[in-house]
């Protein structure tokens, strides 16, 4: 009996259960789709159908792409226009910008144009323009990006100009006989007095004040004894600093036989440069490049034909007759791209460098009384504009700046003694270095006092550390007594 009703429960839960399952209702994909073969023939539709939509997507936006490919090619962008705004201490300095530029404002042969550098370009008489207008910024017609001047000038007022943060960043040429010092003393620079102030008549800050000072401290006179006084009528000071530029634009006359030293002479101690403020310099600095090639570009329209540049210098509004802009442009030389790459360091073992040229000016121009505080720990000047331009050129950079060197009819332009009990070689030879490349037309003596060390080796080293010419350096009899070495420099007559 009670397997029979054990069966019947069993049979009675089988059929619930098949009830259930029979009432449950179907899935999504099946009830929309009925069999497996409908459900298949289905999902091919759907998918054929949303390929489909997607290729012609597809197609239309090709059409659209190419129809506006069509369009860029028919109208290009046009690349932007940058305006740079240059100012120059001297229409002689601005000279080969300004035949690049076919103008002071772009005009219609100006290369700066067909680069898209709207290039601007106004001469200034003094530093404290050039500051005025650096502070306001090339933003305004009346300020400034760029600024060129003498590496002098610019040391001078470097202590006005820190907010600024300016840096030099070319190189475009050097005073060549546009500075001058001039004596009435029977004895020129030798046996000056030891002790005692001795004037120097000059305007301070001024390429030719810092010839004079030194030319002075060569003859071993301290900068702290030199009284630098602004140029009076009716005075006569022991030397005097001259700027031929300016007297000649007053139509003074100078008297040859006065000048005792010129930058003629020390050919390699005043550059003139390109600065600018250093924020601008880290955001434009394939611009600076772009403007540097072709300011060398217009250094050799340049030297084509001076007194044709000169001639179209004098067109321009406000600028000097064509006479007086050729006696400005007589004495400068202007750099080229190798110039550059030797007085930035990036090219051979030249012992004048702009960063040995600045610390000299400071610590003269601070001797003077002119600056106040010790030289910043970096020297402001930036190689990258250089070496990009450099990196874009054809030209070779190991050669040096191609000077006549005349070796007939010296004099002596002065005797520099080296200070000290006992003789510094390595300091000796790097004075040597510098002698031989401040004095690029000299010939230069060296004598050592007798057992304080051996001048040929002396001169060895300073000819090989420095790549001198064969000849640059002499040695002189070595004097028993005196100074422990002197150097004698001679130059053409």
């Amino acid at each position: 009996m009670r397997r029979v009703v054990t069966f019947l429960l069993l049979v009675g839960m089988l059929g619930g259960l098949g009830v259930l399952m029979y009432s449950r209702p179907a899935p999504p994909e099946l009830a929309a789709g009925g069999d497996e073969a409908g459900s298949a023939s289905a999902g091919t539709d759907t998918d054929a159908a949303r390929d489909g939509a997607e290729t012609d997507a597809e197609t239309a936006g090709e059409s659209e792409g190419d129809a506006k490919g069509e369009g860029e090619k028919a109208e290009p962008e046009k690349p932007k226009v940058q305006v740079v705004r240059v100012a120059g201490l001297g229409w002689e300095l601005l000279a080969p910008g300004v035949l690049a530029n076919d103008g002071l404002d772009p005009g219609e042969a100006s290369t700066f144009k067909k680069s898209n550098i709207e290039a601007h370009f106004v001469s200034v008489a003094d530093t404290d323009a050039i500051q005025k207008r650096l502070a306001r910024g090339g933003g305004d017609e009346k300020g400034a990006d760029i600024a060129l001047l003498p590496l002098p000038d610019f040391v001078a007022s470097y202590e006005r100009l820190r907010g600024l943060e300016p840096q030099v960043f070319f190189v475009i040429g050097w005073s060549d006989g546009r500075d001058a010092v001039s004596t009435e003393r029977k004895g020129g620079l030798g046996k000056l007095p030891a002790k005692g102030a001795i004037t120097l008549q000059g305007r301070s800050g001024s390429s030719a004040s810092l010839l004079g000072l030194f030319a002075l401290e060569m003859a071993g006179v301290e900068a702290e004894r030199i009284e630098l006084v602004e140029p009076k009528k009716d005075e006569k000071p022991l030397f005097t600093a001259i700027e031929r530029s300016l007297r000649s634009k007053k139509r003074e006359a100078t008297d040859a036989r006065d000048l005792l030293f010129t930058t003629a002479d020390a050919t390699g101690l005043v550059p003139i440069v390109a600065i600018a403020p250093g924020g601008y310099i880290g955001r434009n600095g394939e611009l600076l490049e772009d403007w540097a090639k072709l300011w060398l570009a217009g250094t050799e329209q340049l030297r084509a034909d001076v007194p044709g540049a000169s001639r179209r210098l004098a067109k321009e509004k406000g600028a000097p007759e064509p006479v007086d802009l050729l006696d400005g442009l007589g004495w400068i030389s202007h750099a080229g791209l190798r110039d550059n790459a030797h007085l930035a360091g990036l090219a051979g073992r030249g012992a004048v460098t702009v960063d040995e040229l600045f610390h000299r000016t400071w610590a003269l121009w601070r001797g003077a009384g002119i600056l106040s505080t010790p030289a910043p720990e970096r020297v402001p000047m930036t190689n990258e504009i250089i070496a990009g331009v450099a990196l874009g050129s054809d030209a070779g950079l190991s050669e040096a700046r191609a000077e006549g060197k005349r070796r007939d009819k010296l004099r002596t332009l002065l005797v520099h003694e080296v200070a000290g009990k006992e003789l510094d070689e390595h300091a000796l030879v790097d004075e040597l270095g510098f002698i031989a490349g401040v004095f690029e037309r000299a010939e230069i003596e060296l004598k050592v006092r007798k057992k304080a060390g051996d001048p040929a080796a002396l001169i060895l080293a300073a000819s090989k550390r420095f790549d001198l010419e064969e000849g640059r350096l002499k040695q002189g009899k070595s004097p028993r007594k005196g100074p422990v070495a002197t150097i004698e420099i001679r130059v053409p007559r």
